[in-house]
């Protein structure tokens, strides 16, 4: 330690020591670097100090300090590097081992030669440089140096957007910085996309650049990278790096130009690689369209327009999808370019003319575009500028092209190919559902700049989107191949039959008395449930119902299947997948029609079989051969012959998710239509097990018949003693926030968990409530509500523990800390209380509690005190869950599970308020167009676009709050791809 004296009276912040820094550490071995010892001596003489200014320098147990002139200034130099998570890693064993950036990633050259198709490096500096076709001044490209980007920014006027989601660096060499990407060694060639969970990519990168300066410092200033991954020629490459100076992040390569350059600006816009944005990439979009003025309406005209310039990675996917999207703004700015000169036809068309019309009409029967431009206002023309757009960016990627070319390969592969990989037909099925849903959303945020841009984007997109819920529906509808599927799939053992008692056991014990498992009545109401009946069972339930008892003379009778299903001999059937019997195939988002006509055509296939088919009664597998097959509309057209007042309807529900609005719209009028006709009618609905869709289409039943005839007197809520009472209620935050939106919402939600109740009481032994089956399942989750540390009364003598406030005073072992903390799942012993409360001494706790057991000083007085009923608990662990989740996509599953669960609570309540407040007219606006026309004026749909659990968890950020993940996935199948793409 040097010391210069000094008259003045000075002190130290931090304790100095005189003690000799120890010696750095060299790597071990196994890739890991100890972080345990200071660097500081090796710092320390690196650092060049003027000997001038530097009056004292005193070693520091934790860094150097320098104490300059007159003691006035001190600085503590930070130079040891934190190597706790360093991890080294090579490529191959002929390589050389290196630190590994985040542990995990080596930095690749970001584009390689070949990937630069339009050869446009050497000549634009970037790759793939290009401007769209016409007029417009709409560029792409691939990732450009920073030179490139400085000379685009001297250009009059551009407008630079950054695609990219992917983390990237710009290293140093020579004059100009070259974009470097980190790579996983399991695929070099990729990028690191969709880091969920991850921080910014922006905060990322300078983790990154951090990182990578301290790797350079402990090897003499040099770094590895990697420039060609494809022979490895040479490689790794060393750079040299002094300074985080010599790394760029991409926001100082793109935003330094602009406090030098007017006319240029620079926006990061990430898009997904592929698929549609999210709605909130097209705000971000909107965002920067109402903020710059030389794209609006009002621009100044005399001025020329701006360069909209797109770029990504290499310039292909997402370039192109913002060049469709600028192309876009330019048409609604300057109008639609005119088409370019045909020349006239032939007389005759040729071959090649004839196959072009051909595949032309083949391209134009997808039916979820033919619905979409027929709902949308002037859909045919903002279609066709859509496609026009598309044409104008073409030259390096086509939308459209790419889904026929995804769809033609397959139908290519055989359906006895299911494997897996990147020729299977889920890959083929994948890329081009993601290809037609970017497509149906650009067509959206045409006809959303059709009603918006000359309003100057009052509302953005995602409101857009919401006030127009119709089109999550109709997107979750893209996948209608199961109406294609061949009908020889059984006979071919592709597909099993299942016997429908094999998968609804006979809980309420029903099946003796009327032939059916699970029958059940609503309590002083006429509305039945029950499981799938056979021929016969239905035979003895109508006559049930027209006893001299009940004397119902007219019948409703409701089938909810959403699969196929067909009688043989006695026993109903549905059809499975061969590989996975336990799971329907659903056809929920086709139509009634088109489900009896698929079961007419399976029982004519199946009636033309000589051989055995394979089934599944039990869970065994047996060969049977039947010689008579119905469906279920030849078993109610039959019935009705000999039983007049039978109305037989099919409406398919979904078994754990909300009805659709127009699933609303044929329950309601179904019933009108009957009850107009009797009075006394009664209403019967069956789904596969009687449990799940039976109850909710019974609940519709049970608001409409009170709303028919007069609501009962309701007796006083009754006070629930069970934890988690309110979310029992369904008294969800989100629940309330709708109750308080609605007329009388109070009475609204009251008189749906009347119904609820009324509808459950009967099914007790089934353990299956609407209402608390939504906190039931949010229990498994990941999602729990922290412990409650609020400030309470702890002045109630009826405590285990003595909790009056003594002096502070060290713990040993204190077997309770009471700092906040968060939860954990976990087993408590007693399970009412997170501490075993016996007198017995003081000793670490020998078993797993959400609270921490560390030493601490302890508030509270824990000597053992006579054990006494807890009134009050200063510890809420009411909420943790019944069991946990083992895997991630466990976790997901029943999270979106309890969301689906939540969104039907709400619907219900929702289709209460319809009634009362369109009881007047006689219902004649149907429940869809009011959902449209009111609900969604009022934010509905907005509130359902956010829909989570708050209480426990903010989920705004995940994609289950949002309509278009949770219709979505209510429509997806794990089944294999059968059919054709329509």
């Amino acid at each position: 330690m040097f010391t210069v004296p000094c008259s003045e009276t000075w002190s130290m912040g931090t304790t100095a020591s005189a003690a000799p820094p120890t010696a750095p550490e060299s790597f071990h071995g196994n890739g890991m670097m100890d972080s345990r010892q200071s660097i500081s001596s090796t710092s320390f003489q690196a650092v060049s100090l003027h000997n001038s200014k530097a009056k004292s320098i005193i070693t520091n147990k934790v860094a150097p300090v320098v104490i300059t002139y007159n003691c006035r200034q001190e600085f503590q130099i930070h130079d040891d590097l934190p190597r706790t998570h360093y991890k080294m890693g090579r490529i191959s064993d002929s390589m050389p081992e290196h630190l590994l950036v985040q542990g995990s990633y080596f930095m690749v050259l970001d584009v390689f030669s070949k990937a630069d198709v339009l050869n446009t490096t050497c000549s634009c500096g970037a790759p793939n440089f290009r401007q769209s076709t016409g007029s417009y001044p709409v560029f792409g490209m691939g990732q450009p140096s920073l030179a490139l980007v400085l000379k685009q920014a001297r250009a009059t006027e551009v407008i630079v957007f950054c695609l990219r989601e992917e983390p990237l660096l710009f290293l140093r060499l020579g004059d100009d910085f070259i974009p470097y990407s980190p790579r996983r060694l399991e695929n070099l060639h990729e990028q690191v996309h969709g880091l969920s969970g991850a921080p910014p990519v922006e905060t990322l990168e300078l983790s990154m650049r951090r990182e990578i300066h301290d790797f350079a410092r402990l090897n003499q200033n040099v770094f590895y990278v990697y420039n060609d991954i494809e022979h490895f020629k040479d490689e790794p490459h060393t750079i040299s790096i002094s300074s985080e100076e010599d790394i760029h992040v991409t926001e100082e390569v793109y935003k330094r130009p602009l406090f030098t350059m007017p006319a240029y600006s620079y926006h990061r816009l990430p898009l997904p690689l592929e698929g549609a944005p999210a709605e909130e990439q097209f705000d971000a979009f909107v965002r920067i369209l109402r903020e710059t003025s030389c794209l609006s309406l009002n621009r100044d005209v005399s001025r020329p327009l701006p360069a909209l310039l797109f770029s990504c990675h290499v310039g292909v996917g997402r370039t192109n999808v913002g060049m469709i999207l600028g192309t876009l703004v330019m048409q609604h700015m300057m109008g639609a370019p005119p088409p370019p000169p045909q020349s006239p036809p032939p007389a005759s068309p040729t071959e090649t003319q004839v196959t072009e019309a051909v595949e032309s009409e083949q391209k134009a029967q997808f039916q979820v575009l033919q619905m979409l431009i027929d709902k949308l206002p002037k859909g045919q023309r903002v279609m066709q500028e859509v496609d026009q757009a598309i044409e104008l960016c073409s030259e390096m990627h086509n939308i459209k092209q790419a889904i026929y070319e995804n769809k033609k390969e397959l139908e290519t592969i055989g359906e006895e190919d299911q494997s897996q990989g990147s020729c299977s037909k889920a890959y083929f099925l994948q890329r081009a559902l993601q290809g037609l849903e970017q497509y149906i959303y650009l067509i959206l945020f045409n006809a959303y700049l059709h009603d918006q841009y000359p309003l100057a984007f009052a509302r953005n997109f995602s409101q857009w989107m919401c006030a127009n819920a119709w089109v999550y529906r109709l997107l979750a509808c893209m996948n209608q191949s199961e109406l294609t599927a061949p009908a020889d799939l059984v006979t071919k053992g592709a597909r099993v039959l299942v016997s429908d008692a094999h998968n609804a056991p006979d809980v309420l014990s029903t099946l003796k008395e009327v032939k059916v498992a699970n029958f059940r009545r609503v309590p002083k109401m006429p509305i039945y449930g029950m499981a799938q009946p056979t021929s016969e069972a239905i035979e003895v339930v109508l006559a049930y119902l027209k006893d001299e008892r009940r004397k119902h003379k007219c019948v409703l009778w409701v089938n909810l299947r959403a699969e196929l299903v067909l009688e043989a001999e006695g026993q109903m059937f549905s059809i499975r997948e061969a590989s996975c019997p336990d799971q329907p195939v659903s056809l929920y988002s086709a139509r009634t029609q088109d489900i009896q006509n698929l079961e007419t055509a399976l029982k004519q296939e199946l009636a033309r079989a000589p051989a055995c088919l394979e089934v599944r009664l039990n869970k065994d597998k047996q060969a049977k051969v039947f010689q008579h097959f119905q469906t279920l509309q030849d078993i109610f057209s039959q019935k009705s012959i000999c039983q007049p007042g039978l109305n037989y309807h099919r409406i398919p529900l979904a078994d754990r998710a909300g009805p659709r609005e127009t699933d609303f719209d044929q329950l309601l009028e179904a019933m009108k239509h009957v009850q107009a006709e009797d009075s006394q009618a009664a209403f019967v609905f069956n789904c596969a097990s009687g449990k799940a869709s039976t109850t909710t289409a019974m609940t519709i039943a049970a608001l409409s018949w009170w709303h028919f005839t007069g609501f009962p007197e309701f007796g006083e809520e009754e006070i629930v003693s069970v934890p988690d009472a309110k979310y029992t209620k369904g008294e969800f935050e989100v629940v309330m926030k709708l109750v308080r939106l609605l007329p009388d919402g109070h009475q609204m939600k009251r008189e749906v968990d009347a119904a609820l109740d009324s509808v459950s009481e009967t099914m007790t032994p089934m353990h299956y409530h609407l209402r608390e089956i939504i906190i039931s399942t949010c229990r498994q989750t990941c999602i729990l509500r922290p412990v409650d540390l609020r400030p309470v009364d702890l002045r109630p003598v009826f405590c285990p523990v003595d909790l009056r406030p003594v002096d502070l005073r060290p713990v040993d072992l204190c077997p309770v800390d009471l700092r906040p903390v968060s939860c954990r799942p976990v087993s408590c012993r007693p399970a009412s209380c997170p501490v075993d409360l016996r007198p017995v001494d003081l000793h670490p706790v020998s078993y797993l509690c959400p609270v921490d057991l560390h030493p601490v000083f302890c508030p509270v007085d824990l000597r053992p005190v006579d054990l006494h009923p807890v009134d009050l608990c200063p510890v809420d662990l009411s909420c943790r869950p019944v069991k946990s989740s083992k895997t991630e996509q466990e976790s997901r599953a029943l999270l979106l599970r309890s969301l689906q669960y939540l969104e039907r609570y709400i619907y219900l309540i929702l289709f209460n308020t319809y009634l009362h407040l369109e009881k007047t007219s006689s219902w004649n606006r149907p429940f869809s167009v009011w959902m449209q026309e009111v609900a969604a004026r009022a934010g509905i749909y907005d509130l359902l676009n956010q829909l989570e659990f708050s209480e426990f968890e903010n989920l705004k950020d995940s994609s289950l709050a949002r309509l278009r993940t949770r219709w979505q996935e209510q429509n997806r199948s794990s089944a294999p791809f059968r059919g054709e793409l329509i």
